[in-house]
C-alpha cells in the first residue's frame, strides 16, 4: 500500500513530520511540527526536527537540521539528494509551529550595539555558510562570520588605537576618539581649522597638512623618508 506523503514547508501545507513509521500492513502517521521543530521536505520517512538554540537566547539556529530526504524509493525517484546546509537551508523567519531563527545564533546578545556584526565567533565549518557573499548568509547579520570585538560601539572603535569608544558598564571606554595613527585612513575627531563656528558643528577634513615644528618649517631628508602617511595626506 502507499503511504500517507507528511508534508513538509515546500508543499506550502502546515508542515508535519512522521510519527509512526509505514509497514507492509499499516500507513504512515503524520503530526504537525510543533514550536522550535521542523520539516523541510514531503516524504513518508522524515519526522519533524527539533532545532538546537546554541547560545541560549531563545531564538532558532538553522543549523543542525537533518532529514531522510535521500532514502526511500519516491525520494530516489524524484532524484533528491541529501539536505545540504549550504543550499537547503529554511529561508523563512521561523517554522510554521511556532518560533524564530536567530540572526547571530552563537551571540546570546544578538548584536547588541547593532552595527550587523555578531559578538561571538562563528565555529568552523559553519563560518563558510554565513560568509557574506553566500546566498545562505543573506539569512544572517550583515557581515556574516566577522566577530564584533567592539560589542557595544556601533563605531567599532572609530580612532583604531585599540580601545573600544564605548564599552560594557563597568569597563573602559575610549575618552579621546582622536586618530593620531594616519595608516588607519581616519581623521577622527580632527576638524578643519578653515571653521569657525563650534567645534562639534564643523566638519571632519578629508586630507591634511603636516606641519614641522623646526624654525625653518621645513622637513629634512630623513624625516620626509620617515614620514608614515597615507593617501590622504596632500602636502608636506
Amino acid at each position: 500500500m502507499p503511504w500517507t506523503i507528511c508534508p513538509g514547508h515546500a508543499s506550502n501545507k502546515p508542515e508535519a513530520g512522521v510519527t509512526t513509521a509505514g509497514t507492509k500492513t499499516n500507513d504512515v502517521e503524520c503530526t504537525a511540527c510543533g514550536e522550535g521543530s521542523v520539516s523541510l521536505i514531503d516524504d513518508a520517512l522524515s519526522a519533524c526536527y527539533e532545532l538546537p538554540d546554541s547560545d541560549g537566547d531563545g531564538l532558532l539556529d538553522r543549523f543542525g537540521y537533518d532529514d531522510k530526504r535521500s532514502e526511500g524509493a519516491r525520494n530516489r525517484s524524484l532524484k533528491r539528494t541529501r539536505y545540504s546546509i549550504v543550499k537547503d537551508q529554511d529561508e523563512r523567519d521561523g517554522p510554521d509551529g511556532g518560533g524564530e531563527y536567530d540572526q547571530c545564533p552563537f551571540d546570546p546578545n544578538n548584536d547588541e550595539d547593532g552595527d550587523g556584526i555578531c559578538a561571538r565567533a562563528t565555529p568552523n565549518p559553519k563560518d563558510n555558510v554565513v560568509t557574506a557573499g553566500n546566498r545562505q548568509a543573506e539569512l544572517y547579520a550583515k557581515f556574516g562570520a566577522e566577530q564584533d570585538h567592539c560589542p557595544f560601539d556601533p563605531n567599532n572603535d572609530a580612532d583604531q588605537d585599540g580601545i573600544c569608544d564605548v564599552n560594557a558598564p563597568g569597563e573602559p571606554k575610549d575618552k579621546d576618539i582622536t586618530t593620531y595613527d594616519f595608516m588607519s585612513n581616519s581623521l577622527v575627531g580632527w576638524r578643519d581649522m578653515t571653521c569657525k563656528g563650534m567645534p562639534d558643528k564643523c566638519p571632519q577634513p578629508t586630507m591634511f597638512r603636516a606641519t614641522p615644528l623646526a624654525p625653518d618649517k621645513q622637513f629634512g631628508k630623513d624625516e620626509q623618508r620617515d614620514f608614515k602617511f597615507d593617501r590622504r595626506l596632500r602636502e608636506v
